[in-house]
């Protein structure tokens, strides 16, 4: 499934679900976002957790989670490069 712009998909499988896309996405699973930047071809590029995790009543009570969790999936952008901010940080950690 191609996602468009601002469309929502869920999938147990990231990877998958991003297998015939390529642009920046937001990825949510179990309370934590990421950013995710896919290529076709490529599948995933980058995966960059962002924010505050979210904490669930059941993991405060130390409940284990059954079953795979999915992850919802939305497309923000149609871009797939990484941001110029993130190449310059990662050729002064290389120099």
């Amino acid at each position: 499934m191609t996602l468009q712009v601002n469309e929502t998909t869920q999938a147990l499988d990231l990877a998958e679900a991003l297998r015939d896309n390529q642009g920046t996405f937001i990825a949510q699973q179990g309370g934590q976002n990421y950013r995710v930047v896919a290529r076709q071809g490529h599948s995933i590029v980058s995966l960059q957790p962002f924010g505050p995790r979210l904490v669930t009543f059941a993991s405060l009570l130390g409940e284990s989670q059954t079953g795979a969790q999915s992850w919802t999936i939305t497309k923000i952008s149609n871009a797939y490069e990484l941001g110029e901010g993130e190449q310059g940080r990662s050729q002064r950690i290389g120099s």
